[in-house]
């Protein structure tokens, strides 16, 4: 199996690409970073441009499943909430598309708990109503609501 990760500077994405690279081919990319990180094993490495469509095809090609993990962090999006919505959700919204363009059979999305309410409290399932206006909170959301109309619309 192929697999892209974005978000190759983050904690998530470096450890699931050390981790799922002892059994799979795994490639892990970034924007930030301009060559591959030292602590990255038996993993490809790829800079990925996040405003050029030809980037992210080239980044998405021959994959099998692309884990989403890339995104502002909660301060990024409180700084700059314009920001937040460009990333966490336009640009998630544009990986997905290119992906189904380039027949990933697989898209999983690193989202947040924190979409339900902050600080998180009580029982929370797919069920609890979204309550958070933090921009981190409703940027990711809105990428979350981009997935499911792409996955309706496939059923």
């Amino acid at each position: 199996m192929n697999i892209l990760i974005t978000g190759g500077n983050g904690f998530i994405a470096g450890r699931l690409s050390n981790y799922l690279a002892k059994k799979f081919n795994v490639t892990l990319c970034s924007s930030s970073l301009s060559s591959e990180p030292s602590w990255l094993s038996n993993c490809s490495f790829t800079k990925i441009n996040w405003d050029e469509d030809e980037s992210i095809s080239k980044a998405c090609k021959n994959k099998d499943l692309i884990i989403h993990a890339a995104g502002l962090n909660a301060q990024e999006c409180f700084l700059n909430p314009q920001r937040a919505f460009i990333f966490n959700s336009e640009v998630t919204n544009k990986l997905l598309n290119i992906a189904i363009k380039c027949n990933v059979s697989k898209f999983f999305f690193i989202s947040t708990a924190h979409v339900y309410s902050s600080p998180l409290s009580g029982v929370i399932d797919e069920d609890s109503i979204a309550t958070n206006t933090h921009p981190y909170a409703s940027s990711n959301l809105l990428a979350e609501k981009y997935l499911f109309e792409k996955i309706n619309k496939k059923e």
